[in-house]
């Protein structure tokens, strides 16, 4: 070859290997990863699902407490959360205030009597309104002994004349009242309740003693014992004097016996 042949240049001068360097090896084919063992011993973390009923739950019975035991004033939302173990922020989205979430309290307890008391009322009323008042007062008695929250929160709104409570039992999901009143109103008819409040007094007196009981036992046990009076069971001996005491007091008084006239000496 002289000096006018002509040498091909490639298309791109670049790749041109220059003189001494060593050329590049061909590629290698494509080379499958080596299989791997599976990794182990790693714990998966699964995050609780949400369980919206169950965590209202718990923030109305923790409210409960709190407003039993601080009253309204000094309940604190952040306690009641921290003490459901819920976000403060799930109150106000459920409860909206921290009023609402105390009217929710009080319309839970309503409800909760509605639901109870109902169906031992119900079962007598239409046979014998006497039996039925008598069994619901001693389901009353029951409830309230299983709530001793309940005192403090009914001392509570006593102090404000019972206007939240009135106003959360005011609209038709307070079943109890409409079904009572015309029970009594029979009774009366039939001769076997006295006539005016005395029945509907009667029947909130046993209300209110009942929830008091859980507050007023100690010192009742400590006054039969400086009496001296052995009661086997103070619970039931209670209750039992209560209905004995209110149930006196709502049947119709004794008719008068006018005694014979003594006789005339001469």
């Amino acid at each position: 070859m002289d000096d006018t042949t002509e040498l091909a240049r490639p298309a791109d001068a670049t790749a041109m290997p220059t003189r001494g360097a060593p050329s590049w090896p061909a590629p290698s084919p494509t080379r499958r990863p080596p299989d791997r063992e599976p990794v182990t011993g790693y714990i998966l973390s699964v995050v609780p699902q949400r369980n919206p009923e169950e965590t209202q739950r718990r923030l109305l019975e923790t409210a409960e407490r709190e407003f039993a035991r601080h009253g309204f004033a000094g309940a604190r939302v952040a306690r009641v959360a921290r003490a459901a173990g819920a976000n403060q922020r799930m109150v106000y989205h459920y409860f909206v205030s921290k009023q609402g979430m105390y009217e929710a309290v009080l319309r839970h307890v309503a409800e909760e009597l509605d639901n109870q008391m109902l169906p031992v009322f119900t079962a007598h009323a239409d046979r014998d309104p006497v039996a039925a008042y008598e069994a619901t007062m001693r389901a009353y008695f029951r409830i309230a002994g299983r709530h001793p929250t309940w005192a403090r929160l009914m001392m509570q709104e006593s102090l404000d004349s019972f206007r939240t409570l009135n106003r959360v039992t005011a609209g038709p999901d307070h079943r109890f009242a409409p079904v009572v009143l015309p029970a009594i109103q029979r009774a009366q008819a039939d001769g076997r309740f006295r006539d005016g409040l005395t029945p509907l007094l009667g029947f909130g007196l046993a209300a209110m003693l009942s929830v008091m009981y859980p507050l007023w036992r100690p010192r009742l046990v400590q006054g039969a014992e400086r009496l001296n009076i052995q009661v086997p069971d103070q619970d039931a001996a209670f209750l039992d004097g209560l209905l004995s005491i209110v149930l006196d007091g709502v049947r119709p008084a004794p008719a008068a016996v006018t005694p014979p006239p003594a006789p005339q000496v001469r």
